[in-house]
């Protein structure tokens, strides 16, 4: 009995040490997950909306939604971006959630409060899934618009339009639209068919801006000019193996006119006349090709037939001259003519579609291009007829990826 009695602190203590110290760990499992959730809806917020404040709002209403309070009840949720210990890519986010418990059962043996916590750091990813872009910043215009009654049917497709108008993106009339997810700065007026709406997000960088040398013709030659035309009969044209190949007349494909174009770099100069117009039966095909339109040149392509181009997945300054990775279509900002890319059923356009300063109107093919890669990047983008994208073969196809990705944890 004298043994057992002076051994009962020790026993209890441990007793209460063992409660105390179990309730303390189904409190960081608690705290921990909470921190979890914060710090992944905190690095997209980061992402997502431009602003700097967003990720720490957002990390402690997530936290709050869960019991959390920040400053309420000796809880403290922080939010840290660098995370202030350990090394993380850029863009990194660092949330703390901890808060001071007083000894319970243990309070016998300690009166000072000791800290629970759980620590979490989560990234979002540089690149998405988006494969539209509508690059306008005016407060007056649409970026996106699909009105009328065309079928638009992009699943794996994100679009974003930097517009902070009320309507940013507009679908109107008995449009029928099916993404991904729609982003817009401004307001989005209309509904999808599927797919997620996000409004008030922060405007997206140009992917392509400064990747690209605009280019020009220093000995101001034309490998095809109205008295050298390019043959439109199927048969294939290979640029020099010295540079680009320069256009200076206008192709006009019509009735069942098939240009073939091999690898390579072929400019449109509208300084020279040149363009592309394809329509009738027409037909248009270009693999390992980028086309150009400098200079205002028009480029026109609602030929009927099969469409084809394949952009330059490699770069190469010799032969075929092909410095223009992922561009299947170009035209370099500043040019401004307006841009049709339209086609019938046979259409498929692996690259980017890049038009920064003009307003593309794109028709689309009817059957989608499976395990394809399509994007359009312009100033501002109208949707008709029955479009449709996809982007599940980007991995491969040279273009360069954007838009907001799921985050991840990183501890």
């Amino acid at each position: 009995m004298v043994l057992v009695a002076l051994a009962a602190p020790a026993i209890v203590g441990l007793a209460a040490l063992a409660v105390e110290g179990g309730y303390a760990y189904s409190q960081h499992a608690a705290m921990q997950s909470v921190s979890d959730l914060a710090a992944l809806s905190a690095a997209e917020a980061r992402t997502r909306d431009g602003n700097a404040a967003n990720p720490t709002l957002e990390a402690r209403a997530i936290a709050a939604q869960n019991g959390y309070v920040n400053n309420v009840g000796d809880v403290t949720v922080s939010v840290n971006s660098p995370p202030t210990t350990g090394t993380y890519p850029n863009g990194s986010v660092e949330v703390i959630v901890s808060r001071q418990q007083k000894p319970i059962l243990m309070s016998l043996f300690r009166k000072t409060a000791y800290t629970i916590a759980g620590r979490s750091v989560a990234v979002a990813g540089a690149t998405g899934n988006g494969c539209i872009l509508a690059l306008d910043t005016s407060s007056s215009d649409t970026g996106i618009s699909a009105g009328g009654s065309p079928v638009v049917n992009m699943p794996n497709c994100a679009a974003y339009s930097n517009s902070p108008a009320t309507d940013s993106a507009y679908i109107g009339g008995s449009a029928s639209v099916t993404l991904h997810s729609l982003y817009a700065v401004g307001g989005i007026n209309g509904t999808l068919v599927a797919g997620v709406l996000h409004t008030g997000v922060g405007a997206l960088a140009d992917p392509y801006a400064g990747k690209f040398t605009t280019p020009t013709n220093p000995f101001n030659t034309c490998t095809y000019r109205s008295s050298s035309k390019m043959p439109v009969n199927g048969t294939q044209v290979v640029p020099p193996s010295n540079g680009p190949a320069y256009i200076c007349y206008s192709v006009n494909l019509n009735a069942s006119d098939v240009l073939n174009l091999g690898p390579g770099t072929y400019i449109f100069d509208g300084a020279q006349n040149g363009a592309l117009k394809a329509t009738g039966q027409s037909s248009l095909i270009a693999n390992g090709a980028t086309l150009v339109f400098i200079n205002g040149a028009d480029v026109a392509l609602n030929g009927g037939g099969a469409t084809t181009i394949v952009a330059p997945t490699t770069v190469s300054n010799s032969s075929p001259y092909t410095p223009y990775k992922g561009l299947a279509v170009w035209q370099p900002a500043g040019n401004g003519a307006s841009g049709q890319i339209a086609g019938g059923a046979n259409q498929t356009i692996t690259g980017a579609i890049y038009m920064p300063s003009a307003y593309v109107s794109y028709t689309g093919a009817s059957t989608l291009n499976v395990n394809g890669c399509t994007q359009i990047i312009a100033w501002r983008i109208n949707f008709s007829g029955n479009s449709q994208v996809d982007n599940v073969g980007c991995s491969s196809s040279g273009v360069a990826g954007f838009g907001y990705q799921s985050p991840n944890l990183m501890n």
